[in-house]
């Protein structure tokens, strides 16, 4: 299992290199590197999600999922509590604010996704990685239009202007979530035709 973690580490360091070395030779510029990410974050990622729910229904994976839900709830709330503490001595806001948030959020779905597939490798079976990397993902994206839009507006004269509860429930990693997880429950499994092009843009 190291082994496959570290395979997949590695691949997407390759993947990075690669990207670099586009951008240096004009391949990629700031606008089709905008591009590209709204295409992994609009359409990829939340088709991928969508995929991973395209399994058997199992009671002790909707238990563990809510386990991996709370774990995530519990670790966020932990990591700003001790991000908050570390930062305290720093005086200069702005650059307190850009810390902290880079403390909290990590890139948890682009690069841990990968490494959630090699850790529950299961050849010629169902890898529930990303199934249960959405349960995190989504407590990820709650915490990150809450707390996190509240952090960056720590100091400034609208910071108690109220949170924009439509982009906290409204954006496509939770709605991919929660219709992945309304077709576990429901037991719905796409045609083959819809399924293999989901699986294939997905991944």
């Amino acid at each position: 299992m190291i082994l496959a973690v570290v395979s997949k580490t590695a691949m997407l360091f390759l993947i990075l290199i690669i990207g670099v070395i586009a951008r240096l030779c004009g391949v990629i510029d700031a606008a089709s590197t905008k591009k590209l990410s709204a295409l992994l974050v609009n359409v990829t990622q939340p088709l991928l999600i969508i995929d991973s729910f395209q399994m058997p229904y199992s009671g002790e994976k909707v238990i563990f999922g809510l386990k991996v839900l709370l774990a995530s709830a519990i670790l966020h709330c932990s990591v700003a509590l001790i991000s908050y503490g570390v930062f305290k001595v720093e005086k200069r806001m702005e650059q307190k604010k850009v810390w902290e948030f880079a403390l909290i959020f990590g890139n948890c779905a682009f690069l841990g996704y990968p490494v959630l597939e090699a850790v529950f490798a299961n050849p010629g079976g169902e890898n529930p990685g990303i199934f249960y990397g959405a349960f995190y993902t989504l407590i990820f994206n709650v915490f990150i239009w809450t707390y996190g839009v509240a952090l960056l507006q720590r100091g400034r004269p609208d910071s108690r202007e109220s949170n924009n509860w439509r982009k906290i429930f409204l954006n496509i990693g939770v709605i991919a979530c929660v219709i992945g997880f309304l077709f576990f429950l429901l037991k719905i499994n796409l045609p083959p035709i819809i399924g293999d092009a989901v699986t294939m843009v997905g991944n």
